[in-house]
């Protein structure tokens, strides 16, 4: 499949060619949209095929709940000893965390990306 838009697009191309010659641009021009949108089509069908489904352990979710529910323990302790032990669980649930500038004076935008468990 990965080869189809790669021929609609070189019939496209030859299309474009053949107008630039001189040859009956009403029936290229047809010849063009049906060749473009057939490329469109194939260009789609490999964008949608492109991504595999996420697979998850049955109890991934628990687990994420689980550290989650650890992580709130350890940061209402108030023992410096524990609230390391927190630092360190925020560290293994948080892949990264990514701060865009909104303007001056503006609110920057946080996004947090988390690490699945496992």
């Amino acid at each position: 499949m990965e080869r189809r838009p790669a021929a609609a697009k070189a019939e496209c191309e030859r299309v474009v060619d053949l107008m630039v010659a001189g040859e009956d641009n009403r029936t290229l021009c047809e010849r063009l949209a049906a060749a473009e949108a057939r490329r469109g089509e194939l260009e789609a069908a490999i964008a949608a095929a492109a991504v595999p489904p996420v697979e998850l352990h049955p109890q991934a979710g628990e687990l994420f709940r689980r550290q989650v529910a650890d992580l709130k323990a350890l940061l209402a302790a108030r023992e410096p000893h524990w609230r390391a032990q927190a630092v360190a669980r925020l560290r293994e649930l948080v892949e990264k965390v990514v701060v865009r500038p909104a303007g001056p004076y503006a609110p920057a935008e946080i996004d947090i990306y988390g690490r699945w468990p496992g």
